[in-house]
C-alpha cells in the first residue's frame, strides 16, 4: 500500500487490512515522502505483520508500487490504495480463488464507490482480456497478482505511465497468463477530489489510455497499426479515411482467430462503442454516417438487430 499525505483516510484503510478474515500475510506500507501525519498514523499500529518502508522524498506512485513488488515475499501480491477500504473477506476469497485456478495471474473483484455506484468485474479470462481493448478491467485496490508470473517475465509498472500504470501492467501480464475475477463486491472505493485519478486532466487520461489501446490491438492482430488506425482509437472520427481504416481494424480483430479473446464480446462492446461515437461525430452529416454504418460496420455482419437500432438513431437525428 503506497501512502502519500493520506492522513484523512489512512486509518480506515490500514484497519480494513489488519481485520481481514485471512490472517497469514505481510503488510507492506510504503510511505512515499509524506509531509503530513501519515507516518505517525502508521506507527500507531503495532501489528507484527506490518513492514514499514519509507521513501525519504516523494518518488511517485509507480516507483512505490514497483518497490512493493520487489520487496514482497508472498506467493500472491494484493494491491491497495491508502484511501480505500477492503471488506473483511477480500483476501480470504482471493487466496482461495488463486489457489483453485493455477492458470490465473490476476484476480480482481467487484467494488462499490463511496457515492454508491457499483463496478462489476467479469469472471471469464477471455472477456477480461477483451475488455482491455477499451479500458481498464480492474480497480487497482481490488487486484491480487501471482508473483511468480511477474518474476518469470520481469514485469512491473512502467514509469512512462504516470496514469494508467496498472492498466498497462494488466495488458503485459495478459500476454503470458489468464485473468480472473470475483463478481462479489469486496472493496469500497473512495471518491474525492485529491485522489490520484483527479490529479490528471481528462486529456492526459485519454492520452495514456489511447497508447494502451494501441498496444492491445497490435498484440491481438500481430502487426503495427497505421497512423489512421491509431487516430481512430483516439476517438477522432471526423475524417472519412480514418473511419474506414478503423472499421478495417475492427474487422482484423474479428478475423484474427486469437483464442485469448472473446470476439463476440469485442464486437458488442468496443465496436459498438465506436459506432456510437461515429453517430455523434457525424450528426451534421447523417447520410454519410448511414453509408459508414451500412458498408463498414462490423455490427452489420455480427448483429443485424444492433445495426437496426443504430439506423433508427440516425433517422431520429435526421428528423431532428
Amino acid at each position: 500500500m503506497p501512502v502519500y499525505n493520506a492522513e484523512k483516510f489512512l486509518s480506515e484503510a490500514i484497519e480494513s487490512i489488519l481485520s481481514q478474515s485471512f490472517k497469514d500475510f505481510e503488510f507492506l506500507i510504503i510511505n512515499d515522502g509524506s509531509t503530513d501525519h501519515s507516518e505517525d498514523i502508521i506507527f500507531s499500529y503495532q501489528d507484527p505483520r506490518i513492514r514499514y518502508i519509507k521513501n525519504e522524498i516523494n518518488q511517485g506512485i509507480v516507483f512505490s508500487r514497483n518497490k512493493g513488488l520487489q520487496l514482497a515475499l508472498g506467493e500472491y501480491i494484493a494491491s491497495m490504495d491508502a484511501d480505500d477500504i477492503c471488506l473483511p473477506e477480500r483476501l480470504e476469497k482471493q487466496v482461495a480463488y488463486m489457489d483453485a485456478h493455477k492458470n490465473i495471474a490476476i484476480c480482481g473483484t467487484s467494488f462499490i464507490f463511496s457515492d454508491g455506484k457499483k463496478r462489476r468485474v467479469q469472471s471469464e479470462s477471455k472477456t477480461l482480456i477483451t475488455t482491455l481493448s477499451l479500458g481498464n478491467c480492474y480497480g487497482a485496490s481490488t487486484v491480487m497478482i501471482r508473483k511468480d508470473v511477474l518474476s518469470r517475465h520481469s514485469l512491473g509498472y512502467n514509469p512512462e505511465y504516470s496514469f494508467g500504470e496498472d492498466y498497462e501492467l494488466w495488458l503485459k501480464i495478459a500476454r503470458h497468463a489468464d485473468l480472473g475475477g470475483i463478481p462479489q463486491i469486496l472493496v469500497q472505493y473512495r471518491v474525492h477530489t485529491v485522489s490520484i485519478t483527479h490529479s490528471f486532466t481528462k486529456a492526459q487520461r485519454k492520452s495514456y489510455t489511447h497508447k494502451i489501446r494501441i498496444q492491445w490491438h497490435e498484440w491481438i492482430i500481430n502487426r503495427t497499426l497505421t497512423a489512421e488506425e491509431q487516430t481512430f482509437l483516439q476517438d477522432k472520427f471526423r475524417n472519412e479515411h480514418v473511419v474506414k481504416s478503423g472499421w478495417r481494424l475492427i474487422e482484423a480483430v474479428k478475423n484474427s482467430g486469437n483464442p485469448r479473446i472473446d470476439t463476440k464480446y469485442y464486437l458488442t462492446t468496443t465496436a459498438s462503442w465506436y459506432e456510437q461515437h461515429i453517430l455523434s461525430q457525424y450528426r451534421t452529416l447523417p447520410f454519410l454516417t448511414f453509408l459508414h454504418l451500412l458498408f463498414f460496420s462490423p455490427q452489420r455482419k455480427h448483429s443485424p438487430n444492433g445495426t437496426i437500432v443504430l439506423v433508427k438513431m440516425l433517422l431520429k437525428q435526421m428528423v431532428a
